[in-house]
């Protein structure tokens, strides 16, 4: 073979290997799902209900309601009282009582509104039933969030579907003291615009001078 020959074979070989190239490269993929977790806590709001006898319901009762009221909750709070209306002894009166009562209660705890009615329950007997309900916020993990294997309890297996962060999202949603407040406060209006931005302007427009400051000095002299 001459040494033309022999380059044009080498120029044909670079050339078919750089026509090759890119469907070699479009084979491989370049890009790996990450296992990073970048959800949000979940903040849920759902009905609560408590459910209990009239001789459970006093003052104590009325500290722990407001005070998970404050904690999940921020609009009004239902107390109803159950009587039965064929029993001498389970009255539509004394539950009136009672339910006035355990709002006064529970007003007086913090809770700013609170609405009380009774319910008729046929065949209920002598004791009537302290029925309490509320809207309340919870904290929860992001959805599909599990906790790493070893968290929950001593035994530990591989899990491939895990993503980074789930357990530490988890442990602070099981935390949040008001969970209410993670969905803020919305848009409370211009009402909410500092003070102090006003007060630069406000003592302008009323025409008034400021005062001089005046200080202190070094030497004593101003």
């Amino acid at each position: 073979m001459s040494l033309r020959s022999g380059l044009k074979v080498r120029v044909l070989l670079a050339g078919a290997s750089v026509a090759f190239a890119p469907v070699l490269l479009g084979g491989c993929e370049m890009y790996a799902p990450g296992t990073l977790s970048t959800e949000k806590i979940q903040v849920r709001e759902e009905p609560y209900f408590l459910d209990v006898s009239a001789r459970e319901a006093g003052d104590d009762l009325a500290a722990r309601v407001a005070h998970h009221h404050a904690r999940h909750a921020d609009g009004p709070l239902q107390v109803t009282v159950t009587y039965d209306p064929q029993n001498y002894r389970n009255t539509a009166m004394m539950a009136s009582q009672k339910a006035a009562d355990l709002a006064r209660a529970i007003r007086g705890q913090g809770v700013a509104q609170v609405d009380a009615d009774i319910l008729p329950v046929s065949g209920q007997g002598d004791e009537s039933r302290v029925l309490i309900s509320y809207d309340a916020y919870s904290a929860h993990a992001p959805s599909n969030c599990t906790t790493m294997p070893g968290t929950e309890s001593a035994i530990v297996e591989p899990n491939a579907d895990y993503r980074m962060g789930c357990t530490v999202q988890t442990m602070i949603a099981r935390q949040v003291s008001r969970p209410k407040d993670l969905q803020g406060q919305g848009n409370p209006g211009l009402n909410t615009e500092g003070r102090s931005a006003g007060n630069i302007v406000d003592l302008v427009r009323s025409g008034a001078e400021n005062k001089e400051l005046g200080g202190e000095s070094a030497s004593g002299q101003n």
